[in-house]
């Protein structure tokens, strides 16, 4: 239920005092408990509120096992470093989740370690911002994400990032139905960038 009231209705509240519930009704049942604190500090990212997002995550260090649930949530922590523009600490959590390879979350885990390390090599200012509007975009408020990617360009006219901006505005186009304007900046992605790692996922 607080699944379907999350990803499909976005009904935030709701999931909330869903996973509250279970939490509370549960907790015999550490699997059950590690999962529903683990969604409900996703609810609380998607709100907006890191705070109590990091201290959900980091509840789930009270538990005996659930590595794949701990794990995610050392993600998900180095996700809130990211958004704070604390790179140097994202990067710290993120390299411990990529030693063993063969774990669900260390292909995400490289991914976002490869990302912030490539993009930090001249100064962070850019992506600090660049972080920001993917916050926004994590939170569902795509016409503010869109404003913010935008002015990562404007800020910065050379930047790096202009490819993942085109992708990512490309991306939230579409979630808003508005597949022209997608399409559009999904095709001068590949016009401008046609090297560019983030084909992999325009494509």
């Amino acid at each position: 239920i607080a699944f379907l009231q999350q990803e499909r209705s976005f009904d935030l509240s709701g999931a909330q005092s869903t996973l509250q519930k279970l939490n509370k009704d549960h907790t015999a049942y550490p699997g059950i408990t590690m999962e529903g604190t683990l969604r409900l500090g996703d609810v609380f990212l998607a709100r907006g509120d890191l705070s109590n997002a990091e201290k959900e995550y980091l509840l789930l260090n009270r538990y005996a096992g659930g590595g794949d649930q701990k794990e995610r949530g050392v993600y998900r922590l180095a996700e809130i470093d990211y958004f704070k523009g604390n790179f140097k600490e994202a990067l710290k959590k993120l390299r411990g989740l990529t030693l063993n390879v063969i774990t669900d979350i260390a292909n995400d885990a490289i991914k976002l370690q490869v990302f912030i390390s490539d993009n930090t090599t001249s100064g962070d200012a850019e992506l600090k911002q660049f972080a920001e509007a993917d916050f926004l975009k994590r939170q569902m408020k795509y016409n503010d994400a869109i404003s913010a990617f935008e002015s990562v360009v404007s800020s910065f006219p050379k930047t790096s990032l202009i490819d993942e901006v085109l992708m990512n505005i490309g991306d939230i186009r579409l979630r808003m139905h508005q597949y022209d304007a997608g399409v559009a900046s999904y095709e001068k992605l590949i016009k401008d960038f046609p090297e560019s790692l983030a084909l992999d996922i325009a494509l």
